[in-house]
């Protein structure tokens, strides 16, 4: 059987596979040698250390971190991230990226380090 892809992992020896095969992942030996956990959702094998795979990631784009968006993995910066999204509401009595579409194009946007307009209404004391 003829692959398009060649297996770019290392043995021992360290020369490289080189196997022919048809996943980029690699060579069904190094592919299944690899820790993969299941999705909680579908069961697929994902390496997130969330245990979710990227089409069963949760949550509202404006409040993820890019790294969420990017890799599907929640982690503690991740989640200081979307408190100080929580609280850019709170203090400027607007949404983060209140302005924007929420689409495709905000989570392209937020992964390419866009940051959300700081805006404030004013309050008649």
């Amino acid at each position: 059987m003829i692959g398009k892809y060649t297996c770019p992992f290392y043995h021992n020896s360290g020369k490289v596979c080189g196997k022919t095969c048809m996943r980029p992942e690699g060579c069904s030996y190094h592919w299944k040698a690899k820790i993969r956990t299941p999705c909680i959702e579908c069961s697929k094998p994902t390496g997130s250390t969330s245990g979710r795979c990227p089409l069963h990631i949760r949550g509202h784009p404006p409040y993820m971190a890019p790294e969420t968006l990017n890799r599907g993995e929640y982690t503690q910066a991740s989640d200081i991230y979307s408190f100080g999204m929580i609280m850019y509401e709170v203090f400027t009595s607007y949404p983060p990226y209140y302005n924007i579409p929420h689409n495709r194009n905000l989570v392209v946007s937020i992964c390419e380090g866009q940051k959300p307009e700081i805006s404030y209404k004013k309050s008649y004391t």
